[in-house]
């Protein structure tokens, strides 16, 4: 993703299975940044429902501003 200058970056996961998914230690990674190397999305346990989405972004205050009706409840600071 994108954004337009100015505004901040998010991705979004969504979990089209029946299952629950622990995103805990889950690794995401962009190979045009400086290191390269992926990073967890979050050491502490997220749990991604069965049919449910998250946004993940590095500003929650940004992307609020930006997003303000998405619930807090679907974002994840990575």
């Amino acid at each position: 993703f994108n954004p337009v200058p100015g505004a901040v970056d998010f991705v979004e996961l969504y979990n089209p299975s029946e299952r629950h998914v622990d995103l805990r230690h889950w690794q995401i990674g962009n190979p045009q940044s400086s290191s390269g190397e992926p990073r967890p999305l979050t050491n502490d346990r997220k749990i991604l429902k069965a049919k449910q989405f998250v946004v993940l972004t590095p500003d929650l205050t940004a992307f609020k501003t930006a997003f303000p009706t998405v619930p807090d409840s679907l974002l994840v600071k990575s």
